[in-house]
C-alpha cells in the first residue's frame, strides 16, 4: 500500500573504521545498478562477505567482477571499468556525510545495518525526513539482529498520525 508517508533512504557507506573496502562494495553496488542491479549485487556482496574481505582491493575487483557479476548474468566488461573508474565516488561521499550527520545526532548509536525510522505526523511533514535535525524524533534500530522486522513492524504498528 502506498500512502506517501514513508520515506525510505539507502546508504551504501559506512563511518566505522572496520572495513577497509567500503568505498570499493558501494561502488561496486552502484555500478550494478547501471544494469538494474543493484540490490542483487549488495545481497551477494553480504553474503559472500566471507570470500573478499581479506583479500586485496585488486583481488576483490576481481571477485567481484570474474565471481559475481558472472553469476549475476551481469555485463562483467562494463561491471569492472565501472568500479575501476569509482565512477560513483561522489555518491559515496555524500553517503558517508550524511551517516556523519546521523552518528552524531543518534549519539553514536551505530551498527550495521543503521536504520532511523520517523514517521512524520503529517503528510506535510514529509518535506523535514531531508533534515538531519528532525531525526531527534526517531526511533533507532541497529545491527543485524533476528529482532528488527518485529521492531520495525512495532513502530509501524504504534504509529498514530
Amino acid at each position: 500500500m502506498c500512502t506517501g508517508l514513508l520515506k525510505f533512504y539507502y546508504r551504501t557507506a559506512d563511518i566505522t573504521p572496520l572495513f577497509d573496502k567500503t568505498d570499493l562494495t558501494a561502488n561496486a553496488a552502484h555500478c550494478a545498478n547501471e544494469q538494474g542491479a543493484f540490490w542483487q549485487m549488495y545481497n551477494e556482496l553480504f553474503s559472500s562477505q566471507m570470500n573478499w574481505t581479506e583479500l586485496s582491493h585488486e583481488g576483490a575487483t576481481a571477485y567481484f567482477v570474474d565471481v559475481v557479476a558472472s553469476q549475476l548474468g551481469l555485463n562483467q566488461e562494463q561491471l569492472a571499468q565501472c568500479i575501476a573508474a569509482m565512477k560513483y565516488q561522489k555518491e559515496v561521499d555524500k553517503d558517508k556525510q550524511a551517516l556523519v550527520d546521523l552518528d552524531s545526532i543518534s549519539g553514536g548509536s551505530y551498527g550495521i545495518p543503521f536504520f532511523v525510522i520517523i514517521l512524520p505526523k503529517t503528510g506535510t511533514d514529509l518535506g523535514l525526513l531531508n533534515s538531519a535535525a528532525y531525526l531527534f524524533g526517531g526511533s533507532v534500530l541497529t545491527g543485524e539482529n533476528s529482532y528488527i522486522l518485529f521492531a520495525f513492524k512495532a513502530i509501524f504498528d504504534s504509529y498514530q498520525p
